[in-house]
């Protein structure tokens, strides 16, 4: 199966003169809700590669007060529980010594101290604004980036002092940090120490040096070994490592080098990625190619991935791999009930209530922050219903995978009994298969993405489906 171009809807009559005829006609049949679905996954993929649940193209203006009221609600029903859903807190920290030419992440390159205390300032004055609930203790931390340790020491223990005086953290039972080699100092692991950090995740991606040189990564063996023993000698409970497979360039022999070694320096967790190809990399926008030959040579990568780690850890449904011990990337998983986001770019979900973000402008963060006012908002309202949605989309597209076991454990409900019409139809299309209370993409390295990403939208509401069918025709026009 591939993605549907353009030209499977009629470009003339019903497709653009009675848009909501078209619409039903599509989404009353089986054959045709798949043919709909495969449209706007397509459409959707040029705005975003991924994106949370409905589309952010979606997404309509908000108000700091809709925002207070949506983590007021939540703090005061949770009060009323004696318990409730946990609550994480991201801290996006945007600030690289380089843009690495295959980052999608919302980083700035800038290494200037005063530059790293002016966005302190402003993201004082954000949390200052945002007025989160005292209340509601924050059950996770996790810092992301950026580099957030390329901050100095006096700095990071700036932000520990601003979170721990706005935030209840006396229950927080994991911290998360993203790491690095070439950019921390040893002080600065005595820091997360002391505050008790649980986990941190080392960006490895390849200790390939010439593909680390082409890639703009000032990284060395020396950096990462370095690291590494710091964190071992201060008692960092967890310490996972990243790595990517099938960057352009690189062999199977470079692959096999970068992963032994990773697997000699024996990290609490590890995770493979597969490179992704997208439009708003560096190494794209420059006009880098990357053909099937490379796509093949990926998937080879993974499969040694597979093999040469299955051995050492139990493997997920991202080829993350992980021991026994290895703690839960909460916010990245979204096992949390809610994550309040801090910062330029971060992304916030009030569990049942409001998904919302901040503008996705650097520039206007900041300036807006200075003039004493919130960063412009846009979000999206979610039903109880609406927010499982949300969660189902984001694990089949994300991991390509959900567990119907961990559903229940966070709606008190079974996924097919809530989903039952959108399970029947992505398994009678062969875009899903069930196994050990596991719902899964099949497994097809040339179509695996397409496959999650249109199986993703036969789970949108009949609304947010419309929705978007409503822009896809508006861009034809």
């Amino acid at each position: 199966m591939n993605p549907i171009a353009e030209r499977d809807v009629n470009s003339e009559g019903p497709g653009l003169k009675n848009w909501a005829q078209a619409f039903d006609t599509l989404w009353r049949q089986p054959k045709s809700r798949l043919r709909l679905a495969r449209v706007l996954a397509s459409f959707l993929r040029r705005h975003y590669f991924r994106s949370p649940y409905p589309p952010m193209i979606l997404w309509e203006p908000k108000t700091l007060h809709e925002v207070q009221e949506a983590w007021t609600d939540l703090a005061e029903k949770r009060r009323a529980q004696g318990n409730g859903d946990p609550v994480g807190l991201y801290i996006h920290v945007p600030f690289c010594e380089t843009k690495c030419l295959f980052c999608n992440c919302m980083s700035v390159t800038n290494t200037r101290q005063e530059s790293h205390d002016l966005y302190l300032d402003c993201l004082e004055k954000e949390v200052a604004l945002l007025a989160f609930p005292r209340s509601m203790p924050i059950d996770t931390v996790y810092f992301g980036g950026g580099t957030p340790t390329l901050l100095s020491p006096a700095r990071l223990r700036r932000l520990i002092r601003m979170l721990d005086q706005h935030f209840d953290l006396t229950g927080c039972h994991e911290k998360t940090i993203e790491l690095s080699p070439f950019s921390i100092s040893e002080e600065t692991v005595r820091i997360l120490r002391d505050w008790g950090v649980t986990r941190v995740t080392v960006g490895i991606q390849t200790m390939d040096q010439e593909l680390l040189e082409r890639f703009m990564r000032p990284q060395t063996p020396e950096s990462v070994t370095r690291l590494y023993h710091w964190l071992r000698t201060y008692g960092i409970p967890q310490i996972h490592f990243d790595l990517l497979a099938g960057l352009p360039g690189q062999s199977m022999e470079s692959f096999r080098e970068s992963l032994d070694f990773c697997v000699r320096l024996r990290p609490d967790s590890m995770s493979v990625y597969p490179f992704a190809y997208i439009n708003k990399t560096p190494y794209r926008l420059a006009g880098g190619k990357y053909g099937a030959s490379d796509v093949a040579c990926r998937e080879d990568m993974m499969r040694v991935a597979r093999e040469v780690l299955g051995g050492l850890y139990p493997v997920d449904g991202s080829f993350s791999v992980q021991n026994e011990n290895s703690g839960q990337r909460v916010d990245r998983d979204h096992k949390n009930g809610s994550i309040v986001g801090l910062g330029y770019s971060a992304r916030s979900y009030a569990r049942d209530r409001l998904s919302y973000t901040k503008v996705n402008d650097f520039g206007r963060y900041l300036r807006a922050l200075q003039a004493g006012e919130y960063p412009e908002l846009r979000g999206w309202n979610l039903s109880p219903r609406e927010g499982m949605r949300a969660y189902v989309v984001d694990r089949l597209e994300m991991a390509g995978q959900i567990s119907m076991g961990e559903f229940l454990r966070l709606y008190g409900r079974e996924l097919r009994d809530v989903f039952s019409e959108e399970i029947h139809l992505a398994i009678g299309h062969g875009l899903l298969k069930e196994g050990n209370g596991i719902l899964q993409i099949p497994e097809d390295p040339q179509n695996h993405e397409t496959y999650a990403l249109t199986c993703g939208k036969l789970f949108f509401s009949r609304e947010v489906l419309l929705s978007a069918w409503k822009l896809f025709l508006k861009e034809r026009l």
